[in-house]
């Protein structure tokens, strides 16, 4: 009995296992036409999806408007010393493309553009960030890279 149990409880955790991954995947699969926006000025009476067009037509040089936007909402705490998050969900992944590739303007600039990863994505973003330095790890289509030599891109790994 205690066989069978134990047996019953590695099935279980097993099973729990590959839905948590299962669960993920559909979950980035659901935010692959969002990005998530740092640094763009915000105040108390913003129309999201003004600042967020306005910051893509200026900022990034890619003529944008309301129709490529599905929505967009700031999120997390207040905080009186920097503006919080703005996620943008795109109507078009091509248009999602565009924008997350321009990106590589806004170097030194104070902003930044990164993709909408599922939480257990971005923890884990955040560690190889940690591990390996900023500039080692990037994401691409809800995956993460990483550098595993100084010296040349090609050998990449994915995590």
């Amino acid at each position: 009995a205690q066989k069978s149990l134990t047996a019953n409880v590695e099935t279980n955790t097993k099973d729990i296992q590959s839905m948590k991954i299962e669960t993920d995947h559909a979950s980035q699969f659901i935010k692959s036409n969002s990005l998530r926006f740092h640094g763009l000025p915000e105040n108390e009476e913003e129309d999201c999806v003004e600042t967020l067009i306005s910051f893509i037509n200026k900022k990034l040089g890619i003529s944008c408007s309301k129709d490529g936007i599905d929505y967009a909402f700031r999120f997390g705490q207040v905080n009186q010393e920097k503006p919080r998050i703005l996620l943008g969900n795109f109507l078009h992944g091509w248009r999602r493309n565009n924008i997350f590739n321009a990106k590589k303007l806004l170097k030194n600039s104070g902003y930044s553009v990164l993709e909408d990863l599922t939480k257990p994505r971005y923890d884990l973003l955040l560690s190889a960030k940690e591990k390996c330095g900023m500039s080692k790890d990037w994401t691409t289509g809800g995956k993460i890279y990483v550098w595993d030599s100084q010296e040349d891109k090609k050998n990449t790994k994915r995590i």
